[in-house]
């Protein structure tokens, strides 16, 4: 499996901080079946920003559920702090 890095600190990538970077937005996502070289499945995501400004980013569908997961934990463990209590 290739690397990905999930990044939870604030700023999250500091060495932006002096650039600005183009905004993109994610437009669509599709599966691809047999998209890694592995055979198994990924996800390619198209982000378009200024007219004519187009990227196509692809991940394996297992990082992509990794990152859903870890966020999901993220979001309950501060929306938790903010009331006060324990995470579900």
């Amino acid at each position: 499996m290739s690397h990905f890095a999930i990044n939870f600190q604030e700023p999250a990538w500091p060495d932006l901080a002096a650039t600005q970077p183009p905004f993109l937005q994610v437009v669509a996502g599709t599966l691809v079946v047999n998209g890694m070289s592995s055979g198994k499945s990924s996800v390619a995501l198209r982000l378009e920003g200024e007219p004519g400004e187009l990227v196509v980013g692809e991940m394996s569908l297992e990082h992509l559920e990794a990152f859903v997961r870890a966020c999901r934990a993220r979001e309950s463990f501060l929306v938790a702090s903010l009331r006060g209590g324990e995470p579900t």
